[in-house]
């Protein structure tokens, strides 16, 4: 049971005595368990994922789930039923919004030697799978579950589902080959079925084959009779470790609980035009957008313009980073049949960088493919550094020390900056070869009081530790992960070009003497009562500590850095690759290929990480902010705040430890679910949950909690 919150709050609490050395602790933990979870967001949102990027030039352009992953697509089946179709042009465009049904095969298939496999109706709505209820388009039911896993279950046991089914064998007799089955949904009892094995009438939807025996649940849905809403396989039932126990392999499921029929609901901005058993048609009408606009389509979906071309657009997808600002996604290619070649850039794959602002991209692939095969340097990588501007205007001429542009290269989709090693002989930038993470490129405004800090990511602070506005002068320091002072500037807020009140910290980065790794803009500074405040007006930053120079031989899995050549790092797949239809296999750098069933299609995938800022991540208030002049408040976030932060990760470690329930309700887990549903998701695991504290994880968790608890009990000392 998770506990009523309870705020300290300053102000509420006396007697407070912090030692030093408990600070420093505090504050360390809090770094590494929750980074910003305290700070006062300034971001613009959640991270979003995005299709690939459409020309509306021609008037008309379609996107479907081989080119977006907010769609629902079995990769395995190759069934997808979604699109959506833009036509017109940005001033005035008419989008429609189709699924239909398609037919599926289940994904355990009986060994009964029948011939053609057994099939149910799916359909894709707004990227959520749905069952179609007798293969009706307008009647469905939410996919909970379709593997062919196994699975062992020991008598009284569980096998969660997901979306509150669970499914219990009980009253196992081994003598008898016989057990109960029970169906359950939020603790409720919804039905059972006596299994015997081996022999079986076939009455009632079970029906023997070569392994077992499979129980077919049938339920009367919306006003279709005898639907099937459940297949439960069971492979056999033995004795192992002193406990009895029985193997299912294969699952089907559908929320038939919450089976509904599609009225004229609309999503967002995407209305009813047409529903019906066979299709549902959404329209948005006279939609229109300039150059950089994001429109709202639904509650997940927006249409993004480029910020130069308004006709190159995109769909893009929110999804939440969660608590500790991050999220991650496998963003899928194009579906390609093999025997071919296919070449992909940043508007054909959504993996790759793809710079809105600038409508900049340097990476592309190349993979070519035998039947069932994937020869040896048939998977080639290349990124090439381009040319950006600085998203502050007043940065983005030379001027003196000054650089207008840098080199940002997309890292397998991450953006990151090449080191410059001067110019060559036909005036463009040479390459160094080595990267660093791009953190940060904003003009957006920040404000900061005296004392306060504010995060840039990769560990990188930036504080404004003494602000005199009679003087129009401001101190500000950068700092790294281990609260060293990399360099510090007294910046004078004259009247002046935008480049004299910028600064430009600049340190040796892999050998490369006086590589500027941050630039500061400072706008103005003000006094508010007591306060003194600065606003920083531009701010650009790498990650020095995360600088690396490739070298060839570099490997990752299957692929290998081949080398520079010229200014373009590439990358090849050192051996052959058998594709084995229904699989995902790993290439190397988050690249992955996933071929159906049959092996004769296949998509690249890109595991990628979506950082929540877009820009800036967060500030952290010094404890009093300080007055013009006078000394700054410490850099750090309010304790209680830490304090209230720390409690929360203690519970949310037990509630994890547990399983999100009490010791007693031992439940073993489904992985999840979306994936064995359609839906693409991270790793899957299928964990039993039990009630006692063993095993080398339980300890880990136990050490985590007794230093974390230790720290909460000995930050307050009464008294003083």
């Amino acid at each position: 049971m998770i506990r009523k919150k309870t705020s300290i709050r300053k102000g509420k609490l006396t007697g407070l005595c912090i030692s030093p050395a408990v600070t420093a602790v505090i504050l360390m933990l809090s770094v590494i368990l929750l980074p910003a979870a305290a700070a006062t967001e300034i971001t613009d949102g959640p991270a979003e994922i995005r299709s690939c990027i459409a020309d509306l030039s021609e008037g008309s352009c379609v996107i479907d789930a081989s080119g977006f992953s907010g769609f629902y697509y079995d990769r395995e089946r190759n069934v997808l039923t979604e699109t959506v179709l833009i036509e017109g042009t940005p001033s005035s465009a008419l989008i429609t919004y189709r699924t239909e049904p398609a037919e599926i095969p289940y994904r355990y298939q009986e060994k009964t030697g029948k011939g053609d496999p057994e099939t149910y109706s799916v359909i894709g709505v707004f990227g959520k799978p749905y069952a179609a209820v007798g293969g009706k388009a307008d009647r469905t039911a939410p996919l909970v579950i379709d593997t062919d896993k196994k699975y062992t279950l020991t008598e009284g046991q569980g096998l969660s589902l997901g979306s509150g089914y669970i499914i219990v064998a009980d009253q196992i007799d081994l003598d008898g080959r016989k057990f109960e089955m029970i169906l359950r949904h939020l603790g409720e009892k919804k039905d059972s079925k006596i299994v015997t094995l081996p022999e079986n009438t076939g009455d009632d939807g079970n029906r023997t084959d070569e392994k077992g025996v499979t129980w077919i649940l049938y339920e009367d849905v919306l006003s279709e009779k005898n639907v099937p809403v459940m297949r439960v396989h069971i492979n056999d039932m033995m004795r192992s470790s002193g406990s009895d126990i029985v193997e299912i392999e294969g699952v089907w499921l559908t929320d038939f609980m919450n089976a509904s029929e599609i009225s004229d609901d609309s999503f967002g901005k995407m209305k009813v035009a047409e529903i019906n058993e066979k299709n549902l048609i959404y329209t948005a009408e006279n939609m229109k957008w300039t150059a950089g606009d994001r429109k709202k389509l639904t509650d997940d979906w927006y249409l993004k313009a480029d910020n130069r071309t308004a006709s190159r657009i995109c769909l893009t997808e929110e999804i939440d980073p969660g608590k500790y600002g991050f999220a991650a996604a496998s963003v899928r290619g194009p579906v390609t049949e093999t025997g071919t070649t296919v070449d992909l850039d940043a508007l054909s794959f959504p993996g790759f960088m793809y710079d809105f602002d600038q409508s900049l991209c340097g990476e592309t692939l190349t993979v070519t493919t035998e039947k069932s095969r994937l020869p040896k340097n048939g998977f080639v990588y290349k990124t090439t550094p381009v040319s950006k501007s600085y998203s502050l205007d007043g940065w983005q001429k030379d001027d003196g020390n000054f650089s207008g542009t840098y080199q940002v290269v997309g890292w397998f989709g991450d953006p990151y900056v090449s080191v410059p090693d001067g110019i060559d002989e036909n005036g463009a930038v040479r390459a160094s070869g080595i990267i660093a993470p791009l953190l940060i490129d904003s003009s957006e405004s920040v404000t900061l009081e005296q004392g306060d800090t504010l995060s840039l990511g990769g560990r990188l602070t930036l504080t404004a530790s003494r602000i005199d506005v009679n003087g129009g002068k401001v101190r500000m320091e950068l700092r790294d992960s281990d609260g060293t002072v990399i360099d510090s500037s007294i910046i004078s807020v004259t009247q002046g070009s935008v480049y004299d009140r910028t600064w430009s910290c600049r340190q040796t980065v892999g050998g490369r003497k006086e590589t500027e790794i941050c630039r500061v803009f400072v706008e103005d500074l003000f006094q508010g009562g007591d306060t003194a405040a600065v606003v920083i007006g531009g701010l650009w930053a790498v990650d020095p500590e995360n600088a690396f120079f490739p070298e060839s031989g570099m490997r990752s899995e299957n692929l290998e850095f081949e080398g520079l050549s010229g200014n373009t790092f590439v990358f090849r797949n050192v051996n052959a690759v058998t594709l084995t239809g229904n699989m995902t296999t790993p290439i190397g750098y988050g690249f992955s290929v996933g071929t159906d069933r049959s092996a004769e299609n296949y998509t690249v995938s890109l595991y990628r990480s979506y950082s929540r800022r877009p820009d800036i991540i967060s500030v952290m208030h010094g404890n009093g902010g300080g007055s013009a002049g006078g000394p700054a408040g410490p850099a750090y976030p309010d304790m209680t705040d830490r304090l209230d932060e720390l409690r929360d990760q203690i519970e949310m470690i037990e509630m994890r430890e547990n399983g999100g329930r009490t010791p007693a309700e031992t439940v073993t887990e489904m992985p999840d679910t979306t994936e064995d549903a359609g839906q693409p998701s991270g790793n899957m695991t299928a964990v039993v949950k039990n009630s006692g504290n063993d095993g080398f994880f339980s300890k880990i968790l136990d050490g985590i909690r007794r230093i974390l608890r230790n720290i909460i009990r000995n930050v307050f000392t009464p008294g003083v």
